[in-house]
């Protein structure tokens, strides 16, 4: 067992977000506990509450990571598009395939109850990954208000991760023999062109 002064208190907390990443990679979330956490890196588990405040903040520390790479996941999708409606449905492949690649890394985020309110810097991460679609949505209705852009991208990711649970579920063979991204592009092509055909039908 490693003494507290083996390891700066960055250094353990580094060390606990990687045995957490680890352990959420080949066990679950239903597998994740303090206890192997704290034996993962050779900690007792009450160190571990020098560096985080519970489990729950852990965790949290950990899908901001996983958000992280998801931002930088969908940026590179969206890069050199010859229009937005191609950038908008490129994201939303690169998020399906984000979420087979790393299925319980992405499902960490969803799946837990939280007890408590969610940090200012957790929401903030979040907020930078919706505003990474708000941009795209943005040149598609130049003149909408915001809070109408806010929303169509909302609309857009539910139905994107819609899509995306149901087919990591294995649920989605029950209802269609097309595939996740087949789906995905025809629930954004629908989507995109119910958007215009209102604009245009403004500016008519």
């Amino acid at each position: 067992m490693a003494r507290r002064s083996d390891h700066s208190r960055e250094q353990i907390k580094e060390m606990a977000l990687q045995a957490t990443e680890k352990i959420l990679i080949e066990q679950g979330l239903a597998g994740l506990s303090t206890r192997k956490v704290a034996a993962a890196i050779g900690y007792t588990a009450g160190s571990l509450y020098l560096v985080f405040e519970n489990l729950e903040d852990l965790l949290l520390h950990v899908n901001v990571r996983t958000l992280e790479k998801l931002f930088q996941t969908l940026q590179g999708s969206a890069n050199d598009c010859p229009e937005v409606q191609t950038c908008l449905r490129n994201m939303a492949l690169a998020y399906i395939t984000f979420a087979k690649d790393h299925p319980n890394l992405w499902s960490a985020i969803f799946e837990r109850q939280w007890q408590n309110e969610m940090p200012d810097w957790y929401n903030d991460k979040i907020a930078h990954l919706f505003q990474l679609v708000e941009d795209k949505f943005q040149q598609l209705l130049p003149e909408a208000r915001t809070d109408k852009v806010a929303q169509a991208v909302r609309a857009y990711w539910c139905g994107v991760h819609g899509v995306c649970m149901l087919g990591l579920t294995g649920k989605l063979d029950a209802i269609s023999d097309h595939s996740t991204e087949e789906l995905s592009n025809t629930l954004i092509d629908n989507f995109l062109f119910g958007l215009t055909s209102k604009k245009e039908s403004r500016d008519d």
